[in-house]
């Protein structure tokens, strides 16, 4: 993919909370919709008081729930009945790569491993003194899941959105492959946005656009576009 850094094609958006606090809201997305699963052993939660209507009926999740900026997917096909979740890097788990953890019954959560076994060379190179992956969001489209994610250092908006790709997320596949697409945006201290904290919606069109930021001057969007070829593709562009 072909960075596009034009302010032109950078859409602003009100200054909203930080998606660093996504996690509360990831995990009550999660409780929604395992509640469809059968025999889930859920449990009912009210959001106020006497007469309060806002019920929200939340299973009961188990295992290894230590997840920072977690996003969260249901794979397809094979492995249908499987959630899985991404979510920030552990510095001293795989050098600081995204970790990923897996519910097959889709309750109980345990950690299977990491996308990566280091930091790609080129994000260390365009963030110095980067030590882990923050916040990646991973969606699936034709065939393919799209996992981005974001690179910098606190306080700072030097900062990158990279890709990796994988055609299944059941790593007992054979197919089972991550593959880094490398960069895709980037802000720098002559900014006055952040490129970190991306977040994939698609319109009813399948068109695709990534949300970022707000760690500075609010949210921010573009407009990436799909790889091309059947994934897993090359990367295209690091700079």
């Amino acid at each position: 993919m072909t960075p596009d850094r034009r302010d032109d094609q950078v859409i602003s958006l009100p200054t909203t909370t930080s998606g660093r606090y996504r996690a509360a809201a990831a995990w009550l997305v999660a409780a929604a919709a395992l509640a469809v699963l059968p025999g889930s052993g859920a449990a009912v939660a009210t959001t106020g008081g006497a007469g309060d209507h806002g019920a929200v009926v939340v299973p009961a999740l188990s295992g290894d729930l230590r997840a920072h900026d977690p996003a969260l997917i249901r794979a397809t096909g094979r492995d249908d009945r499987a959630w899985y979740v991404f979510s920030t890097g552990d510095p001293a788990v795989a050098n600081g790569t995204v970790q990923i953890r897996r519910a097959l019954d889709g309750r109980r959560f345990e950690l299977i491993g990491t996308v990566f076994t280091d930091l790609p060379a080129w994000l260390r190179s365009a963030v110095p003194g980067v030590s882990n992956i923050w916040a990646p969001d991973v969606t699936y489209h034709a065939g393919s899941y799209y996992l981005y994610y974001s690179g910098s250092t606190f306080g700072s908006n030097r900062s990158v959105i990279g890709l990796a790709t994988n055609t299944t997320l059941d790593p007992a596949d054979p197919d089972y492959r991550w593959v880094d697409q490398g960069q895709i945006f980037a802000s720098t201290p002559a900014d006055d946005f952040n490129a970190i904290d991306p977040g994939l919606v698609q319109a009813p069109d399948g068109t695709p656009y990534l949300a970022f930021g707000s760690f500075w001057s609010g949210i921010r969007m573009i407009t990436p576009a799909w790889p091309e070829g059947p994934p897993p593709c090359t990367r295209t562009s690091t700079s």
